[in-house]
């Protein structure tokens, strides 16, 4: 019952970040219509192509500001790390697991694609991230899934260390100063396996999550600085800084910061933060509705399901290119529209069917180690002897 209440509490607080979550997956979904089946799109429509993808990095900043949220205030607690990890597995593991079986079939019987045991024990593992050439995973835009599952193995170290927000933009600042060293490494290898690896490797989108962290903290200062308490509004000016890196990185030319270690992924990595910390804290309709706010509680589903509903709408796809002609951003519209006709509600089933239980289960798991550990201690004091004299 206290899980339950806690988790309402935090999704109500965190409407705009729901928003976010949402915002990020289709972006993701609309970047893959186009290029799992390479749609032709108008040029006014380029974005899709050079920006739609960055969905990805905003899923990395608010992965790291949720986990914040939802974890911070238990550490220290007893059994809190074991408690988190078993969080992490079951809400992760369950839909992972079966979309890994599912495009493992796909692999054999369509595409007549044999993988490896190791390929297997990697995936199951989720430490494919780590071996350049297999970090892509079986599943379909899975390379994300290893990515987490890293960051998940070091966050208990950061939660415990990281508890100011000087400490937070000291983490950031070399975070991303890691991220970039990477990158550098990765490209001047010179290797074509180690250069394709450096875009999907943690190390490389390490410095993200750290700015995630970092919008946690400014969110979080909140009832500690009177002048903020005092004055909500400035919140919105997190926003609006937001918003305003993220135009001013489409505007301005960023071939300098692409050449160097791309840095212009941590850009915008830290006008994420900037944003989610202030629509934490004072989300805007546009952002915290109730639309955005189911489709983000399906974020995940949204994210696992989409590559294989949008490989399966292919002829679909091209029956509407081909009736529409030369109408290509029309054309493309309506594919991004019959996709998510098809995707939506598939993931609201697999969340109530998979992901809900799995979280479930996860709980389940929690409260019956508790149980056992308060009937171990009841047992062992029972069989302490008393000290001499005392009765």
């Amino acid at each position: 019952m206290e899980l339950a209440r806690e988790t309402s509490e935090n999704s109500d607080r965190l409407s705009g970040i729901h928003g976010l979550r949402a915002i990020a997956a289709l972006a993701v979904v609309v970047f893959h219509v186009q290029g799992i089946h390479r749609l032709a799109i108008p040029s006014s429509f380029s974005l899709v192509q050079t920006h739609f993808g960055l969905g990805v990095q905003l899923f990395f900043v608010l992965s790291a500001f949720s986990l914040f949220f939802s974890t911070q205030h238990r550490v220290g607690k007893t059994h809190w790390i074991q408690d988190y990890f078993i969080r992490r597995f079951f809400r992760i593991a369950p839909l992972f697991y079966i979309m890994l079986a599912v495009w493992f079939l796909m692999a054999q019987f369509k595409f007549n694609q044999r993988f490896p045991l190791y390929d297997l024990l990697l995936n199951v593992s989720f430490l494919f991230n780590l071996v350049p050439g297999r970090h892509d995973s079986i599943v379909w835009a899975g390379w994300t899934i290893g990515v987490e599952m890293l960051f998940y193995a070091v966050l208990p170290v950061l939660l415990v260390y990281v508890r100011t927000i000087r400490l937070a933009l000291v983490l950031t600042l070399t975070g991303a100063t890691l991220s970039i060293a990477a990158r550098m490494g990765y490209d001047a290898s010179g290797l074509p396996l180690l250069q394709s690896y450096g875009h999907h490797a943690f190390l490389t989108q390490f410095g993200i999550f750290c700015g995630g962290v970092l919008s946690y903290f400014l969110y979080g200062r909140r009832t500690t600085y009177r002048f903020l308490a005092e004055n909500p509004a400035l919140y919105s000016t997190l926003s609006v800084c937001g918003l305003g890196s993220m135009i001013l990185l489409l505007a301005l030319p960023t071939e300098s910061l692409i050449l160097f270690g791309r840095t212009d992924i941590l850009a915008w990595g830290i006008a994420f933060a900037l944003l989610a910390g202030g629509q934490a804290s004072r989300p805007w309709p546009i952002f915290a509705n109730r639309s955005l706010f189911f489709a983000g509680e399906r974020s995940f589903s949204i994210y696992l399901l989409h590559p294989f509903i949008i490989y399966g709408l292919g002829p679909v796809y091209f029956k509407i290119y081909l009736i529409l002609g030369s109408h290509i951003g029309i054309a493309f519209i309506c594919c991004v529209l019959v996709t998510l006709i098809v995707l939506l509600p598939a993931s609201a089933m697999t969340y109530s069917l998979i992901e809900a239980p799995g979280m479930n289960i996860g709980r389940w798991l929690i409260r019956r180690n508790r149980d056992l550990n308060g009937r171990k201690h009841i047992i062992a004091s029972a069989a302490t002897p008393l000290p001499t004299g005392e009765t």
